[in-house]
């Protein structure tokens, strides 16, 4: 073999050497990136496994306390102020004073009411005499009967006009709103004051129609307020008389359970049902 033939033999050689070596490194690397891939597999279950397990969610609704009474109270008569003893968020008791007219002018026309029908009493007596001796005829008799009705119908519409000049509580509760001072002069018929009755609140809530297939009256929820924060619970007392046919809902009532002193008529919250089975 020649120089030249050996030369050539060994540079083949020298490059059949450097390809296996290449060869090996690219599987070496090969290998080592395929234990990575398996290793970060390996341990994205695990974290999967610790998250938390999701559980049924109840059912919210919004709701509103209102009072189970609230009156604005107005009066026929047009009359002077003359007493008005509470203000704004005063507690009163039945039958308190609540407001107060001068209706001196009323009870002056109520006496002068009553000596007419005094009059017509007497005349229509007189008349009644008379007639028993044949000295007025039944004609006379029956006009001054009539003329007598009148009068008594006229002090008893004074007689109840005056009784307005007073205004009792109907209920205990509070003061809700004033819309008349001491000394102002009202217009009839317009409303004097807003009372409620804060013992006895319930709970106003707007739900959907669907809940009517599992919601039953003295079904218990949780109530939490937002003004306050408080929780409290309650319970079903009545359903709606009608379904909304627009929005497709219904308006529920509840009770609150316990002491409801920090609870106010018009504070809103919010009511949490339990998952219905089935």
């Amino acid at each position: 073999m020649t120089p030249h033939h050996m030369l050539i033999r060994k540079n083949t050689i020298l490059f059949r050497s450097q390809t296996v070596g290449l060869l090996t490194c690219t599987v070496l690397a090969a290998g080592l990136s395929l234990a990575h891939a398996q290793s970060g597999a390996s341990t994205k279950p695990a974290a999967t496994s610790a998250s938390p397990v999701a559980t049924a969610a109840s059912l919210s609704a919004r709701g509103v306390i209102r009072p189970w009474h609230e009156v604005k109270i107005a009066v026929e008569l047009a009359a002077k102020v003359k007493a008005l003893p509470l203000r704004v968020g005063d507690r009163f008791e039945k039958t308190d004073l609540l407001l107060e007219f001068d209706c001196a002018r009323f009870q002056a026309d109520l006496r002068a009411a009553k000596a007419t029908e005094a009059e017509h009493a007497a005349i229509h007596k007189t008349n009644v005499t008379l007639r028993q001796h044949r000295a007025a005829g039944s004609n006379e008799v029956e006009i001054s009967r009539a003329r007598l009705a009148k009068a008594t119908a006229e002090a008893e519409s004074l007689g109840l006009r005056i009784n307005q000049c007073k205004i009792l509580a109907p209920f205990a509760g509070r003061i809700a709103e004033r819309m008349t001072d001491l000394h102002e002069l009202p217009q009839a018929n317009q409303p004097l004051l807003r009372i409620v009755n804060d013992g006895d609140l319930e709970i106003a809530l707007i739900v959907p129609a669907n809940w009517l297939r599992w919601l039953r009256v003295d079904a218990a929820f949780d109530f939490t307020l937002d003004d306050t924060g408080a929780n409290g619970k309650a319970t079903v007392t009545r359903l709606g008389a009608a379904v909304d046919p627009v929005s497709q809902t219904v308006e529920i009532f509840a009770k609150l359970q316990g002491a409801t002193g920090h609870v106010l008529p018009g504070m809103s919250g919010t009511a949490r049902f339990p998952q219905p089975q089935g």
